[in-house]
């Protein structure tokens, strides 16, 4: 009897409940094992493991991988008469401005207009508050409640700053001060426009290109777009499951997650860049590239900040001229050299040899530039310098902050702005 109930059907249920068992504990007692050696191995490295800093990496990295992210907008970009081009939701926040200057409301509040690329969209978008806190807190202010006008939008360069505040003053938006925040881009796309024989005064070919050009849409430009669109799908699908289930909380899923997601990144850049060469190859050059620039990588440096540095003496001209306080901060980035000491995580990011090129040579020529725009008078404030003591890591990529590097850039422009408002 008893050989029998051993061997009978519950006692075949039992092992295999209990195989599975088995086969379920082995994984995770290999986890538990790698988890170990990995928190013994980070315990003696100079950076150890941090969740959270892992976290705020991978939702910073699906984020950039969304096109124009930055400026906080998810609608369709649309092309646009006077800057290049705006998204459709953009163009209704316009023109709920415009009324709202018609009203007693914009008489009694302090209206900052801020402007600029997706770093000036990033900092007022995640870091605003911080920015209004600062200003409201200034006796000058006192009883003016203060709001931001985020009108700076990610992949802008001068002039389009300077063309987007003229069109808002002729609609009859009065702000009480304009800042921009910019520099970087500026050298950037100089230097991408003129590897295209494109005039660096222009937008970036990159997506200027993508707005006027009709063969953007093809076959071969919907095959390019559905690989681009494939990595976005893959990254946010990974970043939702790693963020959904907490795996940034073990030390081994967690970089596992953050390694992947920067591979991914890694094909969606070269889709990007394949798509972009595509499209920039057709259509008719005089309308997409202006006059054809041949110079070196040097030259389009220069006419860069040439360019930066009259738009920024016009916006100052006009904002003074309507008694209008302005103010010039200059960005920084990581490629800046000695501009700031990287943290380990801010090692391993990478940027295009083009970008590399425009901050590293560019950089001493726009703080140079900068000095001589104050020098007229123009309250241009360096602000490439503000982590050079900063052990720390701000930077979610090259060129964007993480949370800390936004609070740290909210405040000073906030000072900067308390520094250019009149004394009463």
């Amino acid at each position: 009897m008893s050989d029998e109930t051993t061997s009978g059907p519950a006692s075949s249920r039992r092992k295999g409940l209990s195989n599975r068992a088995k086969l379920l504990l082995s994984p995770l007692i290999v986890l538990l094992a790698l988890e170990l050696v990995a928190r013994l191995y980070v315990r003696v490295t100079d950076e150890p493991y941090d969740s959270a800093a892992t976290r705020e990496h991978i939702e910073h990295t699906v984020a950039a991988m969304s096109p124009y992210s930055d400026d906080g907008e998810d609608d369709d970009i649309v092309p646009h008469p006077y800057f290049g081009w705006e998204r459709a939701n953009n163009l209704a926040t316009t023109f709920q401005d415009e009324h709202y200057f018609t009203t007693e409301e914009a008489d009694t509040s302090f209206d900052v207009l801020v402007v600029g690329s997706s770093v000036g969209a990033s900092v007022t978008n995640r870091a605003g508050d911080r920015l209004v806190q600062m200003l409201s807190a200034d006796a000058r202010l006192t009883g003016r409640p203060v709001r931001l006008m985020k009108y700076a939008r990610a992949a802008f360069k001068q002039p389009q700053q300077l063309m987007l505040v003229c069109y808002l003053l002729s609609l009859g938006c009065a702000p009480d001060m304009v800042v921009s925040l910019d520099g970087f881009n500026e050298m950037a796309f100089a230097v991408g426009n003129g590897n295209r024989q494109t005039h660096p005064s222009y937008p970036g070919i990159d997506q200027w290109s993508v707005v006027v050009r009709e063969h953007a849409v093809g076959p071969q430009a919907l095959d390019l777009l559905i690989e681009f669109r494939q990595h976005q799908l893959d990254a946010q699908a990974l970043a939702d499951t790693t963020l959904r289930y907490g795996l940034t909380r073990s030390c081994v899923l967690g970089s596992l997650a953050s390694a992947r997601l920067g591979g991914i990144r890694q094909r969606w850049a070269r889709a990007q860049q394949r798509y972009v060469e595509h499209v920039t190859e057709g259509g008719t050059r005089a309308a997409t590239s202006g006059p054809a620039f041949r110079g070196r990588p040097p030259a389009a440096v220069d006419a860069g900040i040439r360019t930066w540095s009259h738009a920024t003496e016009t916006l100052h001209a006009i904002c003074d001229g309507r008694g209008i306080p302005f103010v010039s901060v200059l960005q920084p980035n990581l490629t800046d050299v000695d501009g700031k000491p990287m943290s380990d995580t801010e090692a391993g990011f990478s940027a295009s040899d083009t970008w590399a090129f425009a901050g590293r040579e560019g950089y001493p020529k726009l703080r140079a530039a900068a000095a001589r725009l104050r020098e007229q008078g123009i309250h241009c404030v360096d602000g490439t310098r503000i982590f050079v003591d900063v052990t720390e890591t701000t930077y979610a990529d090259g060129s964007h902050f993480n949370d800390r590097g936004n609070q740290l850039m909210a405040e000073f422009v906030a000072q900067a702005l308390l520094d250019a408002l009149p004394v009463p």
